[in-house]
């Protein structure tokens, strides 16, 4: 495995950095809307990271056996998060809806040779960005006071059919079965929210730092900007806005919805991302 492209291993560990964002999204919603959350699961998958963390400071790019042992290991480990709990939380999150959106838009414009895993990676870096937004976000005094999103279903209907095309009445048909936008369940969580607002900062607080992680990424020479794989910057506020739609979880997109920040927060982090250097 250690001869393989070298593209495919970091791939890997890309999809594998993307846990910092699913676990901190599932513990996310477990604070906001009392979804069930397993320490256990999500320790297996942080020492999993932690691992694969070491590994692209020191063997990765060398080929080292151990360490290429490492990203495989976690990988197998989110299969078996996945399993003991039964959904995709310990392995997906709102890094991996970015990516689902990248995907899907590729594949409609007949683009095959991006690996899943690279996705997943430049959408943590995204992810981690907006998680920075959503802490200074957290911490205005006034929380309450920002508006809430005015959801026009025919409007959003005609959107899920412009952005996602021959997938866009399966988007809509989900919204139809959980209204997740809907103003009763937006003031729901936006309480719960501003209740656990002290308890949300220190959650974001223990994520790795924009920096250290794109510096692991450059070390295994990991894209960490999306134009570095052709993912032009309406594409990357599109996932940012849009993304969340594929599937019923709350996380830090839904999060940041909830407030009314998120075009604003894909606009100001779009540029950030893009600019990264």
């Amino acid at each position: 495995m250690k001869d393989a492209p070298l593209h495919m291993i970091t791939s890997g560990a890309g999809d594998i950095f993307g846990k910092y964002i699913c676990l901190t999204d599932w513990q996310l919603a477990h604070i906001v809307t009392g979804e069930y959350y397993c320490n256990f699961i999500a320790q297996i998958m942080k020492d999993a990271v932690s691992e694969v963390a070491k590994a692209a400071d020191s063997g990765i790019a060398q080929r080292n056996g151990n360490a290429i042992g490492a990203v495989m290991e976690a990988l197998i480990l989110a299969g078996v998060g996945m399993s003991y709990s039964g959904n995709s939380r310990p392995a997906s999150g709102s890094e991996h809806h970015m990516s689902h959106y990248w995907e899907m838009k590729f594949l409609q414009q007949g683009k095959h040779g991006v690996l899943h895993g690279t996705k997943v990676g430049i959408g943590t870096v995204v992810a981690l960005h907006l998680y920075k937004y959503a802490a200074q976000m957290l911490s205005k005094d006034d929380l309450e006071m920002l508006p809430s999103p005015l959801f026009d279903k025919t409007a959003w209907n005609n959107k899920m059919l412009e952005i996602y095309g021959p997938a866009g009445p399966s988007v809509i048909a989900l919204e139809e079965k959980v209204n997740k936008n809907s103003d009763i369940n937006v003031q729901r969580r936006r309480k719960a929210v501003i209740k656990n607002s002290s308890k949300i900062q220190e959650l974001i607080s223990k994520l790795p730092t924009i920096e250290e992680t794109v510096h692991r990424m450059k070390k295994i020479d990991e894209p960490y900007r999306p134009d570095q794989v052709g993912i032009t910057i309406d594409m990357l506020k599109i996932a940012i806005v849009y993304a969340k739609e594929l599937r019923n979880r709350y996380g830090l997109l839904q999060l940041l919805y909830d407030f009314g920040q998120l075009e604003e927060a894909a606009d100001i982090v779009g540029e950030q991302v893009m600019n990264l250097k």
